[in-house]
């Protein structure tokens, strides 16, 4: 069995049109269609999944040689609305070992395989081996644990607070931590993939945002100002039919004010966005939500296109800010990203500030706000509320 998924899809559908994917779709079924060998069957799992069931791999000439075959028929140049569109696909193999998996075994462990190829790179075939197979039998136990945690309440939100210049602090961004039975403390790192392949991105954001509104409600006000919270949204999107509807029913539940909610989105989701999504995020904009940019500097844009970019907050990305006391071409891309950022109206924020000298060299170029272990990790919720009853933090003094 192999499991095909078509790389970079939503960017087809996000620039062209749904229409465009459906045609898109449809010409690379056909090819799979007339170019299999005989004995295989293909089909459309759901969005841009296919399926090839192969009967007797060895009349192919082996797993490998069909995986070829069938990454040459999708990796190709489809002329769609009047647009030459290249495509490639990921694919992952399973074949039946001595323990008679099932199909939907199969089925699972060639997704587990796509996975694994899909993180090498676009276009690249990933053969199911006996660790992966095993590590997919394990990541179905866990993601069966974290659909129950989403549905008790079990998961937990830490919070890191962003700061002004002079202490204060501004927002704090809710970070989700999961509170494993047997594992302990799990940081997001070992179960969002888990979210992915289980498609729980999505219930996982409104879980996120529902519980970090709740608790923004509670918190003290910082020299008299309510603090913001931001929420890192990676399943519920702008483009989603329900994402202004869900975004505002959390909001109103809470009981917070739209002016303290930030939503931040990584660099890749807010370009070549339809005029459908952008009108969506006005909307929200509107009644006074921001939008930040994640990790700027690290995807697909370049810095002539931040100003196209529809968000209030430009967030610089760690790998950036770590080398700003010594190393020449990191403060110039920090300079350069923060000068723009002024010139265009937004709010400047710098992530993973960690030393006293990064502090003053970022605060020299003229950013807004600071995050990172300088000022505080991410802690608990109850910790947080008495980290804001204890007013600014603590900013390091120029030598």
């Amino acid at each position: 069995m192999l499991f095909c998924d078509i790389d970079n899809f939503k960017r087809v559908n996000d620039s062209l049109g749904h229409d465009a994917g459906d045609e898109l779709l449809v010409a690379l079924a056909r090819r799979l269609e007339s170019g299999l060998p005989d004995g295989c069957t293909a089909a459309r799992l759901s969005g841009d999944e296919y399926v090839i069931i192969c009967s007797d791999v060895d009349r192919v000439g082996g797993v490998e040689a069909l995986a070829r075959k069938v990454a040459s028929l999708l990796r190709t140049a489809v002329p769609v609305h009047g647009q030459l569109v290249r495509v490639s696909a990921a694919i992952g193999a399973a074949v039946p070992n001595g323990s008679r998996p099932t199909g939907a075994d199969l089925l699972r462990f060639a997704d587990a395989a796509m996975f694994e190829a899909k993180s090498r790179g676009a276009g690249k075939v990933s053969l199911a081996s006996a660790a992966l197979m095993a590590s997919a039998d394990r990541q179905v136990h866990l993601e069966g644990q974290l659909r129950d945690a989403l549905a008790r309440d079990g998961l937990a939100l830490h919070f890191q607070p962003v700061v002004g210049a002079d202490g204060a602090v501004l927002t704090a961004e809710a970070l989700v931590r999961w509170p494993h039975p047997d594992r302990g403390l799990l940081a997001p790192g070992v179960f969002l993939p888990v979210a992915e392949q289980g498609d729980l991105l999505r219930e996982l954001d409104r879980w996120v945002l529902r519980t970090a509104l709740r608790e923004a409600a509670r918190w003290p006000l910082q020299d008299g100002r309510p603090v913001a919270v931001a929420v890192n949204l990676a399943g519920l999107v702008p483009g989603d039919p329900d994402f202004v509807d869900s975004v505002c029913a959390a909001v109103v539940e809470s009981g917070v004010a739209f002016d303290r909610v930030v939503l931040e989105l990584v660099e890749t989701a807010l370009v070549d966005l339809p005029s459908r999504t952008r009108a969506q995020m006005a909307e929200l904009v509107e009644r006074g939500v921001r939008f930040a940019v994640d990790d700027f500097g690290t995807g697909y844009s370049s810095l002539a296109r931040l100003k196209e970019l529809p968000a209030q907050i430009v967030k610089v990305d760690r790998r950036f800010v770590s080398g700003v006391g010594n190393d020449p071409a990191d403060l110039a891309v920090a300079k350069a990203v923060v000068d723009m950022a002024r010139a265009m109206g937004r709010h400047c924020v710098a992530e993973g500030v960690e030393t006293a000298t990064q502090f003053h060299v970022l605060r020299g170029v003229g950013v807004d706000a600071y995050q990172g272990w300088l000022f505080s990790r991410a802690v608990a919720a109850r910790e947080f509320r008495t980290l804001l009853g204890l007013g600014p933090l603590h900013v390091p003094r120029s030598r």
